[in-house]
């Protein structure tokens, strides 16, 4: 058993050190790239972001007359059209849980009357729980219908920030 703990645990061990010392190794190479002084710090003319990082995004995206510069009102308008692109999305994504809200409701509406009661919400929940149709619900049909809420209610709550409240129906 000792053997069986050292065979497992030191390799662990050495290939942490490893990814430890090539993060730590490579820091040290973007910090010895970046200091051109030698000095062992860097000052703000040696300074230079990450490339693909937020500040060359910002200047990729609102840079809109390409000088090399943002100016207020360019940051403004870049602001302006992000926002309309996230509208029409919005938009996009409204449409389609509406359609899909219409389809639900009209599967539910089984007296096809415009109005759904509470005996055929029921009725319907039932009959997408029994999935071999034989009208009971075995606990095989239950558990999944359990985990297909969770993660349903999970999707959700992550788009919302809320969590799942329980194991209920």
């Amino acid at each position: 058993m000792k053997y069986l703990v050292l065979k497992l645990v030191v390799p662990a061990l050495i290939l942490g050190f490893s990814i430890h010392t090539f993060a730590a190794n490579r820091g040290e190479q973007m910090f010895e790239k970046m200091d051109t002084d030698g000095d062992k710090q860097i000052s703000l003319e040696e300074f230079q972001p990450p490339k693909g990082g937020p500040g060359s995004r910002i200047l990729e995206n609102a840079d809109l007359d390409g000088d090399g510069m943002v100016t207020l009102d360019e940051a403004h308008k870049a602001h302006a059209d992000r926002m309309a692109e996230h509208r029409v999305k919005m938009e996009e994504r409204n449409a389609e849980r509406q359609e899909h809200m219409d389809e639900v409701f009209s599967e539910m509406d089984s007296s096809g009357d415009g109005a759904v009661t509470s005996e055929e919400v029921r009725s319907h929940i039932f009959s997408r729980m029994d999935k071999n149709e034989d009208g009971f619900l075995s606990p095989k049909e239950i558990k999944r219908a359990k985990k297909h809420m969770r993660e349903r209610e999970g999707r959700r709550g992550q788009e919302r920030g809320g969590k799942w409240r329980g194991d209920t129906w």
